[in-house]
């Protein structure tokens, strides 16, 4: 169905790296917004490049430059006393149906990467899935890795 005005509110306060609330929201040049740590997190091992991409957009820049969005932090803290915790919501785009049904099973992504051709994209950050979560045996992406389901889980490179 869709989405009434307090959810779509609350899918604007959430972050495209954790999947969670905005702590201490930054804007960069495309104008996507992100939690600081995340987006310090995902560029920090992009030194060597020296081409910072956005994770949303694939944008890509040529400095590490990002400011707070106080704004967006103010509206984040008004719809986290509405609602304490974000809803999982399924992406518009997809049918709930189907991203429910590929999200309960385990091994499903794990199969798609199946050691010939490309590597397949992750269906949530469309990005290559390169790691392997051990705690949750399932093939993820290096966004993936940052946000909060895999933190603290022991991830290792997919054999190509």
């Amino acid at each position: 169905g869709r989405l009434n005005p307090v959810e779509t509110l609350q899918e604007e306060a959430i972050c495209a790296i954790c999947l969670d609330y905005f702590v201490d929201p930054v804007s960069i040049g495309c104008g996507h917004n992100f939690c600081r740590v995340c987006i310090s997190q995902l560029w920090g091992g992009e030194g060597e490049y020296e081409t910072f991409t956005c994770p949303q957009c694939r944008k890509t820049f040529f400095q590490r430059n990002f400011r707070p969005n106080l704004q967006l932090a103010n509206m984040v803290q008004i719809i986290r006393q509405l609602h304490p915790h974000p809803q999982r919501l399924a992406p518009p785009a997809a049918g709930a149906s189907v991203a429910g049904a590929a999200a309960g099973v385990p091994g499903v992504l794990a199969a798609a990467g199946g050691g010939q051709g490309p590597p397949s994209l992750c269906e949530k950050h469309q990005e290559p899935l390169k790691l392997f979560c051990e705690v949750d045996e399932q093939a993820i992406c290096v966004v993936c890795r940052e946000s909060r389901s895999h933190k603290h889980h022991s991830v290792v490179p997919l054999e190509e």
